[in-house]
């Protein structure tokens, strides 16, 4: 399958492809991945172990002092090709040269294909909400579709619980998030942000190529939301949040949209702001020949 191994000594059954490989190294085509290891057994065409490996996907520098910038370490991978799946145990995850994530087993995909599982976490202390711990979990829906539930622990906050749907689909696209903290102990009352982005093509006989929709929704609970979540809720930490909801179509020379913009104004009593206009609605229409 355009493979390339290379080593001091091969042990092949051809027709049935098993047998073992000593101190080789590997370049996958697929995913342009490359290591050295102990041993291969080959169990059949789609499926191998390889002993005391290493596997990076980093493209190969010229020179002996070259290191990939991440690169993992496994007692054994077993790789399935039919799958796409590989599974690693005793495993050690370096970058930069700097051993970062040492788990006992891992699983991951032997293409560039998306595969549902957990995301690597993040970890936190600050002086508000105390030790932090996130954990992702991804999962693939489908080649159009997929979600990532984020779970968040505060020692001093409570529990955050994230969830972000996309979606790509022939004449619409978008993205939903929503957090939701069902108890905030500094604040005594429940959390929650809500975001949705939303782009669609409508169809119109009325108008030359349909009805375009822009859908961009951004609402939280409180004030003091801004103030609170900076690290993991960028764009609903503004104090400014704008909910724009917008139609626009064309008739031969004339472009046309309707437009309705709302903000959502998080005021500080110390440093207050003063809201931006409202459209409720606009209306815009253009002639150009």
């Amino acid at each position: 399958a355009g493979n390339v191994y290379e080593g001091p000594m091969l042990e092949l059954r051809v027709d049935a492809f098993e047998g073992f490989f000593n101190e080789p190294s590997y370049h996958f085509l697929r995913n342009d991945a490359h290591g050295q290891a102990d041993r291969i057994d080959f169990l059949d065409a789609s499926r191998s172990v390889v002993h005391n490996a290493t596997f990076t996907t980093c493209k190969r520098q010229a020179g002996p002092d070259w290191m990939p910038d991440w690169i993992l370490k496994a007692s054994s991978i077993s790789m399935d090709s039919e799958d796409d799946v590989g599974t690693a145990q005793g495993v050690l995850l370096s970058f930069k040269g700097v051993p970062v994530l040492p788990v006992p087993y891992l699983s991951f995909p032997l293409s560039e294909q998306r595969k549902s599982g957990l995301l690597p976490p993040t970890i936190g202390l600050d002086n508000v909400n105390g030790f932090e711990v996130t954990q992702p979990y991804y999962w693939n829906i489908a080649p159009n579709r997929d979600a990532t539930f984020t779970p968040t622990v505060m020692t001093k906050r409570g529990v955050n619980l994230a969830t972000e749907f996309r979606y790509l689909e022939s004449d619409y696209t978008g993205s939903a998030k929503l957090d939701w903290m069902p108890s905030d102990n500094l604040r005594g009352t429940h959390r929650w942000s809500a975001r949705l982005d939303h782009q669609a093509q409508l169809d119109s006989r009325w108008t030359d190529g349909g009805v375009g929709l822009n859908l961009k929704l951004n609402r939280v609970g409180d004030d003091d939301y801004w103030r609170d979540f900076t690290s993991s809720n960028a764009q609903s930490t503004q104090r400014l949040l704008a909910n724009d909801a917008t139609l626009s179509w064309q008739n031969g020379p004339f472009t046309s949209s309707l437009r309705t913009l709302r903000w959502q104004t998080l005021q500080d009593i110390s440093a207050p702001i003063v809201p931006p206009y409202d459209r409720m609605p606009q209306l815009t229409t253009r002639y150009v020949r």
